[in-house]
């Protein structure tokens, strides 16, 4: 058996069992491992995203026709993962572990080359990122309307508030580029709404230092 598309550097991460033999001939494997995958993320929508991870094993030495791979399924439900041991995750739920059983013919051979794919529908829980990251964020952004409220002749004053809510919204910025997987593939809404705000914060800064310039002629 072979786990493809593995992150690891081993490509098999199991650990070595033994196996039991019946006198029928049936031969039962359960070796336990720990696998690294890949798997393809669309962030758009962080902290709320949903993402859809495969697991796909198969033998890389034997054909169809002297291993088969069969997916056990209940009479009348559709093939899944076992999760009758599945624990929990505090950042992921999942929704949804669907398989499935795909056959191969290779040019080189006509015997087919049977692999088993095992889905993960996965939900980030975003409880964590609301309570850390959203909600501070938008308490920040509302202050910027409280500096229109500060004494129209201490611009000091305002430029200082915009200043520190720029570098607020800076710090959070930092802390999501650093929670996010590095993709070129997405872009999340939270840190476009984080760059805009950038934009326009240090668009104000200059129109209250303008409005902050004294008049030096005289007027009689």
């Amino acid at each position: 058996m072979f786990f493809r598309f593995s992150a690891n550097d081993r490509f098999d991460s199991s650990y070595k069992s033994n196996l039991v033999v019946y006198s029928s001939g049936e031969v039962n494997w359960i070796p336990p491992g720990i696998f690294r995958i890949t798997c393809k993320m669309d962030i758009t929508m962080f902290p709320f995203d949903e993402q859809i991870c495969f697991l796909k094993f198969g033998s890389w030495t034997y054909h169809g026709l002297a291993l088969d791979l069969r997916v056990e399924e209940e009479e009348g439900s559709e093939p899944s993962m076992d999760l009758s041991t599945y624990i929990s995750n505090g950042e992921w739920q999942l929704l949804s572990a669907p398989a499935e059983r795909q056959v191969t013919y290779y040019q080189c051979c006509p015997e087919p080359y049977p692999t088993l794919k095992f889905y993960m529908h996965l939900k980030r829980k975003a409880l964590y990122h609301m309570f850390n990251i959203i909600t501070p964020s938008l308490l920040i952004s509302g202050m910027t309307l409280l500096g229109f409220c500060l004494p129209a002749h201490d611009m000091s004053e305002k430029i200082g508030f915009q200043t520190t809510i720029l570098l607020s919204v800076c710090f959070f910025l930092t802390i999501l580029s650093e929670m996010t997987p590095t993709t070129s593939e997405s872009i999340p809404l939270l840190g476009t709404f984080y760059k805009r705000y950038i934009l326009e914060g240090k668009m104000m800064v200059p129109e209250f230092e303008s409005h902050s310039m004294k008049r030096l002629d005289y007027v009689p």
